[in-house]
């Protein structure tokens, strides 16, 4: 596997070098649509010490302001997979919500194309699985329309909404987000040989449970589904419970890393909060 030198740094990766703790499992966060690191700014002081949060930075915003997107998903993925992975530790996961997680699966797959050592464990939020068909697009409405259709996941604040200059940066880059996860088209494959775990939200019309528990269907380990109250943002409602989960999930991972039985198992744990 590549290694990066020990001065460089990934651009997509916020805080990941080759310094880190050795015995470290480092957690890469994928944000949603239109999302940045920021969306993970405080989720590093929730864990403990020996799991470190990379929230994932796409181009195109924050500190990357200046930076052209992509054309497709495939060549976002080649990129990003380029970039990382001479910086990926020895222990290390992936958590994708809804755009992000299915960056986060192909991510995977682009790995395991590679030959390159597979995550602990793959954590999944508010996307439906990438094998069932598309829904409707909306990436190419008139902007009242595109927005009205945003604003049914209800992740936009009051005041992003009621501001027309914030509003006049941000919805192009949720359109090309959009475009990105709309164009992207299931290619079958291998399943990946990574333990999978689900997070739902009870009141989230746009990815309804069933299209949750269908990721079950891409992974040849473990998988573990949990349904918590909340909309299609409930990940960041239920911060806390969805840390404590991911810890339990990563640590039941390691320890099957070091020869337990149980990574081969097949199961389906649904648990709703």
């Amino acid at each position: 596997m590549r290694v990066a030198p020990a001065n460089r740094v990934s651009k997509w990766a916020k805080g990941l070098r080759r310094d880190y703790a050795s015995d470290a499992i480092h957690l890469f966060c994928f944000p949603f649509a239109g999302g940045g690191a920021s969306a993970f700014a405080n989720w590093t002081s929730s864990f403990p010490a020996h799991i470190q949060v990379c929230p994932i930075q796409y181009p195109g915003r924050e500190d990357r302001w200046g930076e052209s997107g992509f054309d497709s998903m495939e060549s976002l993925i080649e990129t990003l997979g380029n970039d990382i992975t001479p910086f990926l530790p020895a222990r290390f996961a992936f958590l994708g919500h809804s755009f992000g997680a299915l960056v986060a699966f192909e991510l995977v797959r682009f790995l395991s194309r590679q030959g390159t050592h597979d995550p602990l464990r793959l954590f999944l939020s508010g996307t439906r699985a990438p094998h069932l068909a598309p829904k409707e697009p909306i990436h190419e409405l008139p902007d009242q329309d595109f927005l009205k259709k945003l604003c049914e996941y209800n992740g936009m604040p009051d005041e992003v909404l009621q501001s027309a200059d914030l509003m006049s940066v941000l919805l192009p880059i949720i359109r090309e987000d959009f475009r990105l996860f709309e164009q992207y088209r299931y290619q079958s494959a291998p399943l990946i040989p990574v333990p999978v775990s689900v997070f739902g939200g009870l009141k989230d019309k746009n990815v309804p449970i069933a299209d949750l528990l269908a990721w079950s269907s891409e992974t040849s380990k473990v998988f573990r589904s949990r349904f918590l109250e909340g909309d299609h943002f409930f990940l960041f409602d239920s911060q806390s419970k969805i840390v404590n989960y991911i810890v339990e999930d990563l640590e039941a991972a390691a320890g099957s890393s070091k020869g337990s039985s149980r990574m081969g198992e097949r199961g389906e744990g649904v648990r709703h909060e």
